[in-house]
């Protein structure tokens, strides 16, 4: 899958996800948020190396919130507002 068709299927996936979150409390969805990513992290092992797998999960980790940070930045411009 390119770049682009990963994007593009990640999109789709989180448009479908929102009629879940949809009029749920802020603490719930980032609750659930969070159970989801520590399901996602803690799929990425290293059997035989514990130091090794939690640096890549912390380097996995960091990525994500710089990508948070990225769209974060994106939605708060100007008329950039989503519903």
């Amino acid at each position: 899958m390119t770049v682009a068709e990963e994007s593009a299927y990640a999109l789709g996936l989180a448009e479908r996800l929102k009629p879940a979150f949809a009029g749920q409390p802020d603490g719930v969805v980032g609750a659930a948020l969070a159970e989801l990513m520590a399901t996602y992290l803690a799929a990425h092992v290293m059997p035989g190396d514990l130091k090794e797998e939690h640096v890549m999960r912390e380097e996995i980790l960091t990525m994500w919130c710089e990508t948070v940070r990225q769209l974060l930045a994106v939605r708060d411009k100007p008329g950039a507002r989503m519903q």
